[in-house]
């Protein structure tokens, strides 16, 4: 049975990076490279949210970095009394 050991390292900045590890029998090769993206842009939208009632809400965030968490408010609630005497819960619509 072979013996299995943890291998912990660190990686830098540095790019490109070859590194090849060898262990008699098994060889492990570790490439990476720097594909020149740089940065992510900045996301521009906005970072507080109310939920829109029977409307899909989007936050363009993929592949851009956030200066600030994404808070999303509560559904807006309320109730009003009717003229039949009972309560009308609004749900999602302000009034």
């Amino acid at each position: 049975m072979s013996d299995y050991r943890d291998i912990e390292f660190t990686l830098c900045r540095i790019l490109p990076l070859d590194i090849s590890v060898s262990t008699g029998d098994m060889e492990i090769d570790i490439g990476m490279s720097d594909s020149g993206g740089g940065k992510l842009p900045t996301y521009e939208g906005e970072y507080v949210v109310i939920p829109k009632p029977f409307t899909e809400q989007v936050l363009e965030t993929k592949n851009k970095s956030l200066v600030d968490d994404v808070t999303v408010l509560e559904i807006p609630y309320s109730e009003v009394t009717n003229p039949e005497g009972g309560i009308t819960a609004n749900i999602g619509y302000e009034l």
